[in-house]
């Protein structure tokens, strides 16, 4: 966290992923078996939330989001091309029936892992203060958060590692 001040208050986590397996209408259920992310087709869920309960009375002094995803394997070890790293460096938030606020991140952590093949991994994260103002349902538009989708484990290159996508919200009051 990038927040240091002397105060009486309280910290609260919340979070969730934004990627689900889906059954053949279209709903994310849980697969009730012990795989692997790269066994599953994960895809992106219709929407992703998470709840915030603070006191009524408590005042948010400073929010800050963080988020990871992940690009298909390459067989090469490529850069990051700009267009790629502006989509992960990109996350829209939203309180309850409010609209989408874009927020981008001050810090982006980009690499690629070897692991059978290349896989470009991110990091990002932004201060979330002037979207977050208290106790509410606090939504992710999953349609544009960057993440690869799919089963790995049989994708051509193969890296074996499985999709994520995620994201969390602290909130200091």
């Amino acid at each position: 966290m990038r927040y240091q001040k002397n105060l009486y208050g309280d910290v609260k986590v919340i979070g969730n992923t934004v990627l689900c397996e889906k059954n053949n209408r279209g709903q994310c259920v849980e697969s009730g078996y012990n795989l692997s992310n790269a066994k599953i087709n994960l895809q992106k869920a219709p929407q992703s939330y998470a709840v915030l309960t603070i006191p009524s009375h408590a005042i948010v002094k400073y929010a800050r989001i963080y988020w990871q995803g992940r690009l298909p394997a390459t067989y090469s070890n490529t850069a990051w091309d700009e267009a790629s790293k502006n989509a992960a460096s990109k996350i829209k938030i939203k309180k309850d029936d409010g609209n989408y606020t874009q927020l981008t991140a001050d810090i982006l952590d980009i690499a690629s892992t070897k692991a059978g093949h290349y896989v470009k991994i991110y990091h990002a994260s932004a201060d979330a203060s002037n979207v977050v103002t208290g106790s509410g349902t606090y939504f992710i538009d999953t349609s544009s958060f960057y993440t690869n989708t799919g089963k790995t484990f049989d994708a051509y290159p193969s890296d074996g590692l499985g999709n994520y996508g995620a994201w969390t919200l602290v909130v200091v009051y």
